[in-house]
């Protein structure tokens, strides 16, 4: 079975950490034959999936002024997931959770300047910098929504060829459900709320692919 690690920077405050351990539990419960290994922040050095965090305290950061903030290029940080995961065998599935800004993406999606997320292949980067402005609940719902969205999206939810799904330059799902297209804060906390009241995570579509997904 195909494991995904999920990893945090050290700059993680304790509230963001709490809500990666919920959001874990309840994707697991959803789902519970999947392999989730949650290292924390403090996984031995040798790890390969450590890259990420040294790869924010190398000299080969990419911090870039932007309205008077340092951002990242996520990209680039995936770049060095990728090259250090190209030397474990079985090349997990891997999600790192920064507390740092990152720069937006070539799509510009939310026509903001930061992105919130960005994934290549088995790799993904989810920042939790524009959400420290929330309350404790909200910050909590958002982090658990983008990881819910990012495991989804890395497990086969809301394919393109499927329908109730809205094509872009990503696939997302048109029911209340995780996989919703999400821009900014505002929106995942929306889905926050549809998913609180609802009581599930995906839709019945969306946890079919995620249940039958050959990854």
């Amino acid at each position: 079975m195909l494991e995904i690690i999920v990893n945090h920077d050290t700059n993680c405050q304790p509230v963001e950490v709490q809500a990666i351990i919920e959001g874990l539990r309840d994707f697991l419960r959803v789902f519970p034959r999947r392999k989730i290994r949650y290292l924390g922040s403090a996984a031995v050095k040798d790890e390969v999936y450590l890259s990420a965090d040294s790869f924010l305290r190398s000299p080969q950061r990419f911090p870039r002024p932007s309205h008077g903030r340092k951002q990242y290029d996520g990209n680039s940080i995936i770049a060095a997931m990728e090259r250090e995961a190209s030397l474990s065998r079985e090349q997990p599935l891997q999600i790192f959770v920064t507390s740092e800004d990152l720069l937006p993406s070539s799509h510009r999606v939310n026509g903001h300047r930061y992105s919130m997320r960005v994934s290549s292949g088995r790799n993904a980067v989810i920042s939790v910098a524009r959400l420290r402005r929330l309350s404790d609940e909200e910050q909590i719902a958002a982090i658990k929504t983008l990881l819910w969205q990012e495991l989804g999206r890395m497990l086969g939810a809301a394919q393109y060829l499927r329908m109730c799904t809205e094509q872009g330059h990503e696939a997302c799902c048109l029911n209340q459900c995780a996989m919703m297209r999400a821009t900014d804060v505002s929106s995942y906390l929306e889905i926050a709320k549809s998913i609180r009241e609802r009581g599930r995570i995906y839709c019945v579509y969306c946890e079919h692919d995620i249940n039958f997904s050959s990854i």
